[in-house]
């Protein structure tokens, strides 16, 4: 800033001074200006955003002042232009202290230590050459250029600092908030992905905007129950890490097949499983899906045995109906299903046969297009009384991605 208003200075004044007559030396004037001030200022220009010089600028301002000051006050005096060294001698020294204090930013030691030596420096010049006289003269239009640039360069100094600090405060700021905002939305994707992986999509994106009441009366759908037959001899036989192990990989298989029918997973009990298809969105080909999974879960539970050299049979029930779907609880909430259509499904797992999968007259009805069905018969259902069942044993024609595995 310095040496942009120093030289801004220099060339307006050259400028004028080529279109207004002076009642000083013009010529000397010029000479001044563009053989020694305005080339020793672009030196210092360029100093100041040279690689090599850029990082110690106080050093290069402080050899800038003290060379220009140096020429103001010598030049008068090599010319012998007496007139000019005893009326405008004091003049560009005092115009370069008071920007060099204003602009120059030196700490206060350094800044007085400048002054000063530019003060002593004219003044025994001046007095060598003109007397004491005049250089007594010319101090007090020294030391009150220098009072001037003090407090300007002060306060600039301090506006300057005031406003790094404040920037920095406001950097600070804008890097915490930029933080929190990043902690904040990991911790929404991360709450966001347990309710996906706990709740259907559409469930779980109704929830965002509905809050925790949700309740669904589904017309239709088709409910699968299944039970692992054996687990509990299993569990009597198993350490409690490898019991865990062989549910998980049965559970994580089921939910793999479902994902790929098109079958929503309700939720397990214990050693069972629910789904049910057409929730909670509705599908028109409902029974055919949750029967594909089912048979899927057989071909699976058979894979099971001849990997692990096990003996567990799946015994499954399905029903077709309406249900009562909706999210229960408050923390640890789930979608789940209610209503009579669900109880008549649990009934047909807990009634039917191992390795069987047993189904209701209403679904059978709904599958012989797609399915094989054999009727079972009537069967005495606890709180229904004797129902019409039916065997699935296979496919008609396929209904699903699901196809049975050897």
């Amino acid at each position: 800033m310095l040496a942009i208003a120093v030289l801004g200075f220099l060339v307006a004044v050259s400028l004028t001074g080529l279109v207004v007559t002076f009642s000083v030396n013009r010529d000397g004037i010029q000479k001044l200006l563009w053989w020694a001030l305005i080339p020793l200022t672009l030196v210092a220009l360029a100093a100041l955003y040279g690689k090599a010089t850029s990082r110690r600028p106080r050093w290069v301002v402080a050899a800038y002042v003290a060379a220009l000051g140096g020429v103001c006050v010598a030049y008068p005096h090599l010319q012998a232009d007496r007139f000019v060294a005893e009326t405008y001698g004091f003049s560009y020294p005092a115009l370069l202290l008071f920007l060099a204090l204003a602009f120059g930013r030196f700490p206060p030691p350094r800044g007085i230590l400048l002054a000063a030596s530019l003060i002593a420096a004219h003044a025994a010049v001046t007095g060598f050459q003109l007397g004491s006289a005049v250089a007594v003269s010319h101090v007090p239009m020294l030391l009150g250029a220098s009072a001037l640039g003090f407090p300007v360069g002060y306060l600039a100094e301090r506006t300057a600092r005031g406003l790094f600090a404040a920037r920095a405060q406001v950097e600070e700021r804008e890097r915490r908030l930029a933080a929190s905002e990043r902690l904040l939305k990991a911790e929404q994707e991360r709450s966001e992905g347990l309710i996906r992986s706990m709740l259907p999509d559409t469930i779980a994106a109704r929830l965002k905007v509905e809050g925790q009441s949700i309740a669904d009366g589904i017309a239709e759908c088709t409910v699968l129950f299944a039970d692992l037959v054996g687990f509990t001899s299993l569990a009597r036989e198993t350490g409690p890490k490898a019991l865990v192990a062989v549910l998980n990989e049965l559970f994580c298989g089921f939910d793999a097949l479902c994902e790929a029918s098109g079958v929503e997973k309700i939720k397990t009990i214990g050693d069972s499983y629910m789904a049910a298809a057409g929730v909670p969105d509705y599908v028109e080909d409902h029974p055919a899906r949750a029967a594909d999974l089912a048979l899927s879960m057989l071909d699976a539970i058979a894979r099971f045995n001849r990997d692990h050299l096990a003996s567990l049979e799946l015994r499954i029930g399905m029903h077709t109906g309406p249900v009562v779907a909706g999210i229960v609880g408050t923390h640890k909430f789930a979608y789940d299903l209610w209503g009579e259509t669900v109880n008549t499904a649990a009934r047909m797992e807990s009634h039917g046969l191992p390795g069987r999968i047993q189904v209701s007259e209403a679904t059978a009805l709904l599958l012989k297009r797609t399915h094989l069905l054999e009727e079972r018969g009537a069967v005495e259902v606890k709180g229904r009384g004797p129902m019409r069942t039916f065997w699935l044993t296979g496919r008609r024609a396929p209904a699903s991605g699901i196809r049975p595995e050897s």
